[in-house]
């Protein structure tokens, strides 16, 4: 939440999200235009279940093409519900 704030206001965060903003200029300078908002937990149980398995596993992981077997059904779910609103 504190990244979409800080997104919108076209500013400068200096806490944690700091990162995470940085990171996100440099992927969206590449859009001609971008929209943000905050989406409620009911819209987003993908980053929910990977922070679960990450806490679970003690680890971390990277994919390039296909997701996690995982978490397609969560996917799914997550895509349907924001386009139904």
């Amino acid at each position: 939440m504190e990244v979409v704030n800080t997104m919108k206001d076209g500013g400068f965060s200096a806490t944690a999200a700091t990162t995470i903003y940085d990171e996100c200029v440099i992927y969206w300078r590449k859009f001609v235009s971008i929209s943000i908002s905050h989406c409620n937990r009911n819209c987003n149980t993908v980053i929910h279940e990977l922070a679960r398995q990450a806490l679970r596993e003690k680890n971390s992981h990277i994919w390039i093409d296909e997701p996690p077997v995982s978490i397609l059904q969560l996917l799914v779910n997550d895509v349907s519900i924001l386009i139904d609103q």
